[in-house]
């Protein structure tokens, strides 16, 4: 047992060949015994790999990657939530970097007029100047939480080990600490007292020791760092990544002394914050990260910058647990409270009690024992039993028989605690075996993370908090980099990394303000909008209409509880919708659709108005309109269901509220959806550099989009979605949905022979007389940078084994130009000149001061926002087999925004991608399973992260003996 000054601490040097260690500063030292040797043949010779693509690459992977670009085997640790581009990818991976990926071009677009634009990056102007030391750091078992890691690494007995008493050593929490001194191969200290540490006395008879060790792991190579920086390291190597990731550590380590830290956001505790409702609030925090940026394009210069954003999170409310629980299930008193969460007649969960699990694991106070220094605990679950009915066993003194009480009676007799809500569940704490508090005296403390997804309600709250415009935004950026206080930081300066001008002097840039296209709409002329971003519709004909007249349509008025629409509104809608469409061009044979009344039955509503539908017109319908009464995603879900998967029609649902006011303006957004899904298209942007498009060979467009559950839903497939143009000027795209395994990212190699295949079928016999495309342009959503290998590996591996199957003449010579896209980043614009918000212009491409300084990347805001700040789209070239160079790819993305069917705006992000995603959230329509559910909370934790296995069944399959496959029914 430790006393309050018993400790032993010893160093123990080995020889560096006893356990396979080299010298740390050896390039090829492997962090653990389980890394390979240098002699090992490496992993990427083994047939292809299929990886999990999702949020942990890790997984059904050793923890440990190693990289072979510069002839030796290189222990990497895997990294997240570091964007450092497709090399460092590769690296992690472990294979082998190719020579030909796509590099930054020497010169920024030359078409289009220089602009000036402020970033919210802020040049690091000095990097470490002395030497860093990584050291592999054990608590205990090493399997040990983040809690005990802590407060066993800042305990006294391991502090005054360290150099200057630990001034200047960083840890992680897990098993990496970094140090400015060298301490030696290894220490260790045993027998840490952790109630000491904690603050706490000792609980007489019972020890509360670990043990700590740590080994010395590598010295940081800043040098290479510096070099690939300076130019004269060429490639970006593990010695790089491994600087990067430590000054990570160093820019987050003095404000997570301060501040609530999620990630690397970072919240002022007591900060002032919104209410959303169901005891969630909102925060604004600041973000901050660390990148290898460029500096200048010609001649190319590179210098690190720091990414500084608002961050907007939403938290649970720092409020007594009874009432959180209240305004969880939504019910107005605790009584109601009681009665919600009573066990169903078969003593089985109640619904509104399975929602208290979301409350698991939430850091709670209780101040029973003291009112000035209260307990914490963590929840571990909520007990189906009461205070008085839940019984906890008290031991006799001195031999005396051990006796039952209820919790009401132990807290009134050992605490004097009079319950007031006896009757609500009491909680188990994970600290201790049997830990059980009332609920009422529970607090939640402040600043803890909700991790499940808003309502629809709360989604809107949460936009009205978070949309600010860009003088606000960046006022709060201001505000977030007073925060970091970098000049007073003691890490920064232990080390010697230094901020411009103390974060005083943003990164400005000359960009590039793209010229606009035309907007050609057939015979009826142009639209031309400038630098507006939005055009009129009035006076316009669609570039392409439905082939086949519309013959044989019908629409369904479902019911509201109070009221329905009256037969005349109905038509009225009906004969303002047909004349608009003509006016568009539309082709429309029968003027009298089937009116029916529909059910609160969705099913039962799509089976009546298909029956009566063919039956008026003795054929199978080819569109089917649902008038709601409200917005209900169930019933909406439902519908497409049945319209999608089990008749194979196109369908299009209206709001009551709008059939209602019947305006024309409406109505042309409703016949740019349904043109579209009869096989038409909107219009066509012709560029003002090259009129007849930037690419003129035989190319097919694809866009692919993977879209997960929201947190909680953990046996949800994972849905992917792929988009494949079918007209020369990629104007149309057909789509299919698929599962893709639980949380899985990569589409899966089945999915792309059999979905992928079936577009390529079809593409070839009716664009390419037979062939298969000279040339494919893939879009890719939603990946991060550290997955940027994956789909070079995987999926266009994949694609191109497709192509080759079907054309085996021309089909292993498509050349693939590769581009993802994702809007998931901080990145943000603050131009010299904007629009009347400060907003970036349509058509604002930045290259340079926030980019990769090497590899091929840019910054394109294609839309014009209409609320808060805009967000412009990171492309990120990956493939250019073709050599289209940086005016093709640019330019087609950004003219190409302005041929989004359903839009009279350019949208933020390529057509391929934006139909990709709208077809994967379709997807979740066709999922085969009941429409009702009990909830998230109902499920069972499996998937593919390592906590079991679950089979993902296949989607329902959409019958296309009408063709609907072929048409952009996701619309």
């Amino acid at each position: 047992m430790a006393g309050a000054g018993k400790h032993r601490a010893r160093k123990e040097r080995r020889n560096g060949n006893g356990n396979g260690n080299k010298s740390p500063e050896s390039p090829e030292s492997p962090e653990t015994q389980d890394s390979p040797s240098p002699n090992s043949p490496p992993e990427q010779a083994s047939p292809p790999t299929r990886y999990d693509g999702g949020a942990d690459p890790g997984a059904g992977r050793p923890a440990l990657f190693t990289g072979s670009d510069t002839g030796g085997v290189v222990a990497v640790k895997a990294i997240k939530n570091l964007d450092l581009g497709l090399r460092s990818s590769y690296l992690q991976l472990g294979l082998p970097v190719p020579n030909d990926l796509p590099t930054r071009p020497g010169q920024i677009n030359p078409t289009g007029q220089a602009i000036q634009v402020r970033l919210n990056g802020f040049p690091v102007s000095q990097l470490p100047t002395r030497k860093v030391f990584q050291y592999d750091v054990q608590v205990g078992s090493g399997n040990e939480k983040k809690g005990l890691n802590n407060k066993a690494w800042h305990s006294a007995d391991v502090q005054r080990l360290l150099t200057d008493n630990g001034t200047g050593w960083i840890y992680d929490g897990n098993k990496i600490a970094y140090g400015p001194d060298d301490i030696g191969k290894e220490f260790v200290v045993s027998d840490i007292d952790l109630d000491k540490a904690s603050g706490r006395e000792p609980k007489p008879g019972k020890s509360n020791t670990t043990r700590l060790v740590i080994r010395m792991a590598k010295t940081v190579r800043m040098d290479s760092l510096k070099g690939y920086l300076d130019g004269t390291l060429k490639s970006w190597d593990n010695n790089c990544i491994e600087a990067m990731t430590f000054l990570d550590h160093l820019l987050r380590e003095q404000p997570s002394q301060y501040y609530t830290v999620q990630k690397r956001n970072f919240f002022r505790r007591g900060q002032t914050r919104t209410l959303l409702g169901g005891g969630i609030e909102a925060m604004k925090g600041v973000y901050a990260s660390m990148r290898a940026v460029s500096a200048g394009i010609s001649p190319p210069k590179a210098q690190l910058a720091i990414n500084v954003d608002v961050a907007n999170t939403t938290f649970w409310a720092a409020q007594p647990l009874h009432t959180a629980a209240r305004e969880l299930i939504n019910v107005q008193d605790l009584g109601g409270l009681v009665q919600k969460l009573r066990p169903e007649r078969d003593g089985s969960e109640s619904f509104s009690f399975r929602l208290l699990r979301r409350l698991r694991k939430l850091g709670v106070t209780c101040k029973h024992r003291d009112e000035k220094n209260p307990d914490s605990y963590i929840i571990d679950k909520f007990i189906m039993k009461n205070a008085q009915e839940q019984r906890i066993e008290l031991k006799g003194d001195n031999g005396q028989q051990s006796q039952w009480v209820s919790i009401e009676n132990y807290f009134q007799t050992r605490y004097q605690c009079r319950l007031q809500y006896p009757q609500l569940p009491v909680v188990k704490m994970t600290k201790g075996q049997n830990t059980y508090i009332p609920m009422e005296l529970c607090r939640i403390t402040e600043n803890q993370r909700y991790g499940f997804k808003l309502s629809d309600k709360q989604t809107s709250e949460m936009i009205k908090f978070a949309v600010t415009l860009p003088p606000r935004r960046w006022a709060d950026i201001e505000s977030g980099v007073g925060m970091f206080n970098w000049g007073q930081d003691k890490y920064l300066a232990k080390y010697g990394l230094r901020v411009l001008n103390d974060g005083q002097t943003p990164t400005q840039v000359t960009a590039k303000l793209l010229p606009p296209p035309r907007v050609n709409f057939g015979n009826s002329g142009d639209a031309t909008p400038q630098y507006s971003g939005r055009w009129d519709l009035r006076g316009k004909k669609f570039i392409e209409v439905n082939q086949s007249p519309l013959q044989c349509w019908g629409v369904c008025v479902v019911p509201d509880r109070q009221n329905s629409l009256d037969p005349a509104t109905v038509q009225n809608f009906i004969r303002q919708f047909i004349r608009i469409y003509e006016g568009h061009g539309g082709r429309v044979a029968r003027k009298d659709p089937v009116i029916i009344k529909g059910v609160n039955d969705a099913a039962k509503c799509v089976e009546m108005l298909w029956t009566q539908t063919g039956n008026q017109s003795k054929q199978p319908p080819q569109l089917l309109m649902f008038v709601v009464p409200n917005r209900d995603a169930q019933f909406y879900s439902r519908i497409k269901k049945s319209t999608d998967c089990r008749y194979g029609v196109v369908s299009q649902v209206l709001q009551a509220a709008h059939v209602v006011k019947a305006q024309a303006q409406y109505c042309s957004n409703v016949c740019m959806k349904v043109n579209a899904k009869l096989g038409g298209a909107t219009a066509r942007a012709v560029g003002v550099v090259r009129p007849k498009g930037w690419i003129n060979r035989s190319t097919m467009y694809v866009g692919a989009d993977v879209s997960h559950a929201a947190p909680g839903a953990d046996v949800s497939p994972s849905i992917a979605a792929i988009t494949v143009s079918f007209d020369k000027q990629g104007l149309k795209y057909a789509g299919t949905v698929e599962s893709n395994g639980h949380r899985v990212e990569m589409i899966t190699q089945e999915n792309w022979d059999e979905h992928f295949g079936m577009l390529c079928d079809r593409w070839i016999q009716t664009l390419g007389g037979g062939q298969a495309p000279k040339h494919v342009v893939y879009f890719r959503d939603g990946v991060s940078e550290g997955q940027y290998a994956h789909v070079l590996q995987q999926e266009v591996r994949d694609m191109k084994n497709v192509l080759k199957k079907k054309d085996e003449k021309t089909g292993g010579q498509t050349q693939f130009t590769v581009v993802t896209a994702t809007k998931r980043h901080h990145v943000r614009f603050f131009p010299q000149k904007g629009d009347r918000n400060g907003n970036p212009l349509p058509g604002t491409l930045v290259e340079q001061g926030i980019t990769h300084p090497y590899e091929y990347d840019f910054y394109l805001c294609a839309h014009s926002a209409i609320k808060g700040t805009a967000r412009p789209v990171h492309y990120y070239v990956l493939m250019d087999e073709a050599k289209l160079g940086q005016e093709e790819i640019e330019n087609m993305i950004y003219e190409a925004s302005y041929q989004y069917v359903r839009s009279t705006t350019p949208v933020s992000i390529h057509p391929a991608i934006y139909y990709a995603h709208l077809a994967a959230a379709r997807g979740t329509s066709h999922i085969n399973q009941p429409s009702q559910s009990s909830g998230p909370e109902d499920q069972t934790k499996t998937g593919s992260s390592g906590k079991g296995e679950t089979e993902i069944a296949k989607l329902l399959t959409m019958p296309n003996n009408r063709g609907i496959r072929g048409v952009m029914w996701y619309i």
